[in-house]
């Protein structure tokens, strides 16, 4: 005998609740397994507390200095309150990296983002950096000139942006590479010197903040990811549809 299925539409009943398609793949804590070389993964939930100092893939808590402020999946950081991740970035002068930070775009003046950055006197940068108007991976060469690689803000109502900075030693004919990209739009920007590059001095990345105080503007900061090498456009752009699936999956009220 064969079977049916009878289905019987209701023109009088008003539906309550509704099936939805859920984004995938949108688990924010398999990155690590997925893409090696994470040093620093960290996000922030208003409802977690613990997020301002959580670095998922190390042990050694992050610090808190002055009073960010938790925002619904953000934290908004200046130059008094933001987060010493503890990860001295001079253990890496020896390594390529890459930076990632998932920010909404500014509306006026500077902020750092994160990594190491003395913007006065004594110039010495790896980080990246947000204006108004451009995003910034900065880095030095060995002879203390700026290299620095910039993509305009074009960030959309509504959005928030991922950013990408990767920071290549030796671009395979001795010049060291300063990329940085907007993953939404793949704008990208590469910069190289026929240089070394400066070593960095003993000192702990920050989110959100300069270490030379040179900040202007508050920056609300979503999630930053650090690695000890480049990444290939291959692994940013899964990075990113993760991240975007989480922010969706959890209707976080922002988009990538």
């Amino acid at each position: 005998m064969t079977a049916y299925t009878r289905v019987t539409l209701n023109p009088y009943m008003t539906a309550t609740r509704y099936l939805r398609k859920l984004p995938y793949p949108n688990d924010i804590t398999e990155i690590p397994s997925l893409v090696s070389g994470l040093i620093i993964q960290a996000d922030y939930d208003v409802n977690d507390p613990d997020s301002l100092t959580r670095n998922r893939v190390s042990d050694t808590a992050m610090t808190v200095v002055g009073a960010p402020e938790l925002v619904t999946y953000g934290v908004v950081c200046d130059e008094q309150n933001y987060i010493d991740t503890n990860i001295d970035i001079s253990a890496y002068n020896a390594d390529d990296m890459s930076m990632i930070v998932i920010s909404d775009r500014l509306t006026a003046g500077q902020a750092g983002l994160v990594g190491h950055l003395v913007l006065t006197g004594t110039q010495r940068y790896r980080g990246v950096l947000a204006a108004a108007d451009k995003w910034t991976a900065k880095w030095l060469t060995s002879a203390i000139v700026n290299q620095e690689a910039t993509v305009a803000v074009s960030t959309p109502e509504g959005y928030s942006e991922f950013v990408a900075a990767r920071f290549i030693r030796n671009a395979g004919d001795g010049s060291m590479m300063t990329k940085v990209r907007t993953q939404r739009n793949l704008a990208e920007f590469t910069r190289t010197a026929a240089a070394t590059p400066a070593n960095m001095p003993s000192a702990t990345m920050k989110i959100g903040a300069t270490a030379s105080g040179s900040g202007t503007s508050a920056a609300t900061v979503r999630a930053v990811l650090v690695f000890n090498r480049a990444l290939s456009d291959e692994e940013m752009a899964l990075i990113y549809q993760i991240y975007a699936n989480y922010y969706e999956y959890h209707e976080a009220g922002f988009s990538l």
